[in-house]
């Protein structure tokens, strides 16, 4: 079994089994829908407009079920929060296959498969500022590669009505991944016309949004992200990618019961 799998493995086992003993504990459910406005895929240079749909299930427990996060748990000690949970990416394609994913600018390319991902994350929290990292590793499908992503909070205001806060992070793909996504095969090349390129693993992008949060009561809440991200490094120069800078926006209407 390869390291980060079995590593992935033990804590998840571990985890999850404290947590199974009382696994229907009380806990927090949100549901949330909205829209997101985002680049059809890494490096395009059009948008597409999509509904956001997610629930969140967070156990007292630390369990925890999720749309967005995955199956996991979370824990904390002192200033430090860690989580380890299970998801899945749905890979790209390279057509517009829907409302979700795809993009006819990518026709040759080929589709690049869904996998299964392990997220193993750290957060320490200094105060006036709160450090993170999470490792998201490919247990099927593991081609594709794996990527690393550092970060830092900082509040802006925060009070019973109002959160708002500044985060920015760095994102490091390893040489698997960079390749895949950014990488052209001769076979792809072939295929779509865009010329041979092979990709080094490195630093992929750097990104940095301002979060708020408007608490409306005590069940309803609207949450709105509006972010930048930079293509770096190999990324950067791939000839798939039509622009190195995108804004990101999302807005949702929460229900919390």
């Amino acid at each position: 079994m390869h390291k980060h799998t079995s590593l992935f493995a033990a804590l998840a086992l571990s985890a999850l089994s404290a947590a199974a003993a009382d696994i229907l504990s009380d806990g927090t459910t949100t549901v949330g829908a909205g829209v997101i406005v985002a680049p059809q895929y890494s490096g395009a240079k059009d948008y597409r407009v999509r509904p956001a749909l997610f629930a969140d299930y967070q156990a007292n427990n630390g369990f925890f079920a999720s749309t967005y996060r995955g199956l996991g748990y979370m824990g904390k000690v002192d200033a430090l929060s860690y989580s380890a949970s299970l998801s899945y990416d749905a890979g790209r394609y390279d057509k517009k296959e829907n409302l979700f994913n795809g993009s006819d600018e990518l026709k040759g390319m080929g589709r690049i498969k869904g996998a299964a991902i392990a997220n193993l994350g750290g957060a320490y929290d200094l105060g006036l500022a709160k450090l993170d990292f999470t490792a998201h590793l490919a247990l099927s499908n593991r081609d594709r590669g794996n990527t690393y992503e550092g970060g830092v909070t900082v509040p802006f205001s925060s009070n019973a009505s109002d959160q708002i806060a500044f985060h920015g992070s760095a994102t490091y793909g390893d040489r698997k991944n960079v390749q895949t996504w950014y990488g052209v095969t001769a076979a792809q090349s072939a295929a779509s016309g865009y010329k041979a390129y092979t990709a080094k693993g490195g630093f992929e992008s750097v990104a940095a949004s301002v979060n708020w949060n408007h608490v409306i009561d005590a069940h309803w809440s609207v949450r709105t992200v509006a972010g930048v991200t930079h293509l770096v490094g190999d990324a950067a120069d791939s000839p798939i990618v039509k622009k190195t800078t995108t804004p990101i926006l999302l807005s949702t209407v929460n229900y919390t019961f």
